[in-house]
């Protein structure tokens, strides 16, 4: 039984991680229309600023998940190591 829930735990991180992205994107614009009386600008300064906050760049998004896989594989081959076949 331990076998058949160790094979879900990936899908289900990678569920929950695509879920939280979601949810923290939508609450973006709300969060930065919330701290409007902090900031000091000018409406289409502040709107400039924002946008530029919320914008998403591919490229970047690209190389985190570069590293990330690159850090995993690197935490996965230190902790469980390849065993060498029989000599």
């Amino acid at each position: 039984m331990l076998i058949f829930r160790a094979l879900f735990i990936y899908p289900v991180l990678i569920a929950y991680l695509l879920t939280a992205c979601h949810l923290v994107q939508k609450t973006r614009g709300s969060v930065a229309q919330a701290l409007r009386p902090l900031v000091q600008l000018d409406e289409k300064m502040f709107m400039q600023q924002v946008n530029h906050a919320c914008r998403v760049n591919a490229r970047s998004e690209l190389c985190a998940l570069g590293v990330g896989m690159f850090i995993g594989l690197a935490i996965n081959i230190v902790f469980e190591p390849i065993e060498q076949g029989p000599t």
